[in-house]
């Protein structure tokens, strides 16, 4: 009999045990972790390929191609990606020029020598989820505070140095502009 409680002493034991070291986390946390590798990951891969193409051109960075949606990102830069970066679910890559009046009006000192190159992670339609926009969030502490801007005001602002408050509903057409600049090395 002795035993017999003991088992049962045991076995609530590890019950209870398990179920207070069971870490819950909310349902969009594995897929904001996915979105804040591929941004970081991303952002990084396109800021390596701008500063490759402007010294293969003599320090020249490339013009933006207003003809296209992407800004001309695949002609321009395909070279010296190799392949384009994954986006997070339902976005898409562009590329553009925000020159520094533009800059300026946004609240931003930009470069004193013009404007800025950028690129943007923008949704293809419809809105991101929370899931989206805590996993940008989160990449956005991983850059200085003046190359990496969330919106949540759609692909109109892509370009714009302006960050926008948490929302307080999902879904929302959340945009992240990444500025890039070419710096000559030694």
């Amino acid at each position: 009999m002795f035993q017999l409680i003991l088992s049962v002493f045991a076995i609530s034991l590890i019950a209870a045990l398990t179920l207070v070291s069971v870490n819950y986390l909310p349902g969009w946390e594995v897929a904001a972790q996915q979105t804040t590798t591929l941004a970081k990951g991303g952002f990084s891969t396109l800021q390596n390929a701008f500063a490759l193409r402007a010294q293969a051109n003599g320090g020249s960075a490339p013009a933006v191609n207003t003809s296209r949606q992407d800004g001309g990102l695949a002609p321009l830069f395909q070279t010296y990606y190799s392949f384009l970066p994954r986006a997070p679910l339902g976005y898409g890559w562009t590329y553009g020029y925000t020159t520094q009046t533009q800059l300026t009006a946004d609240g931003y000192g930009g470069d004193p020598t013009g404007g800025l190159y950028w690129f943007c992670l923008y949704p293809l339609s419809g809105g991101g989820s929370q899931a989206i926009y805590q996993g940008l969030n989160k990449a956005r502490l991983q850059f200085p505070p003046t190359q990496f801007y969330l919106n949540i005001n759609g692909p109109s602002n892509c370009g714009r140095a302006i960050n926008t408050t948490a929302p307080a509903a999902f879904p929302v057409p959340v945009v992240v502009t990444f500025f890039v600049r070419y710096v000559a090395g030694n």
